[in-house]
């Protein structure tokens, strides 16, 4: 049972948690600081447990193996513009193989005035998801703790949905280290329903656009893609 919510990245951390999502890939950086200290502090590093990597294309690499494997998607954190820009081979890589994974990434303070001199200015970027946004499925930056949790829900279901791949979403060093009202409502994991799972390929009015575009999918040849699933492939046979 976790405390009460005490910093505004108390409050993202929770909702991670709430993703029943079980590691978060992790290259340590300052931008995120306060998201760091809450899944230690507040998570007591469990569910997700940190893995320490040593560079960002290690973070991303891991979570795309993890998701080829099981099919699920891992958070991969990465540290501000630097960070992303050495993980977007990476990213790119998990796009052409259209795997799930939600990548989380952090800028300096929006607010100019909030910025220390010099580090929290060339860390801060005005659209940091143009970085990656034409090989990531989606992409956000929430200006509060409610839009942060409402984007981490809205991440993980389009990174899960057919043809799957990776989001992106950035969170405000000021968003992650400002005080936290206790009482504050966050949407829950519940709210946001995954898409179904398509049965073997059949045609219906009912179908629903996801099934249809599995459908599909599944039943085109792409060299190395004929399937992109067990579904897609037990559906071939």
């Amino acid at each position: 049972m976790l405390g009460p919510l005490e910093w505004g990245s108390d409050g993202v951390a929770a909702v991670l948690r709430d993703l029943n999502i079980p590691y978060i890939t992790i290259n340590p950086g300052a931008s995120y600081r306060g998201l760091h200290d809450s899944i230690v502090n507040y998570l007591g590093d469990s569910q997700p447990e940190m893995l320490l990597c040593l560079h960002e294309d290690h973070v991303v690499s891991i979570a795309h193996g993890y998701a080829k494997v099981t099919g699920t998607p891992l958070f991969a954190a990465v540290h501000s513009n630097v960070g992303l820009m050495h993980a977007s081979m990476g990213i790119f890589n998990a796009w052409c193989d259209r795997v799930p994974m939600i990548v989380l990434g952090a800028h300096g303070p929006a607010d100019a005035a909030k910025r220390r001199p010099w580090i929290e200015w060339i860390h801060t970027v005005s659209d940091l998801g143009a970085i990656v946004r034409p090989y990531t499925k989606w992409d956000d930056h929430p200006a509060s703790v409610p839009a942060a949790a409402e984007s981490l829900l809205r991440a993980n279901q389009i990174a899960r949905t057919v043809p799957r791949g990776p989001v992106f979403v950035s969170f405000d060093m000021s968003l992650q280290e400002e005080p936290l009202d206790p009482s504050t409502v966050l949407p829950k994991a519940s709210d946001f329903a995954l898409p179904r799972p398509c049965a073997r390929a059949r045609t219906t009015s009912s179908e629903s656009p996801n099934c249809w575009r599995e459908r599909n999918i599944r039943q085109s040849w792409w060299g190395a893609f004929p399937a992109i699933s067990t579904v897609g492939t037990n559906a071939l046979r």
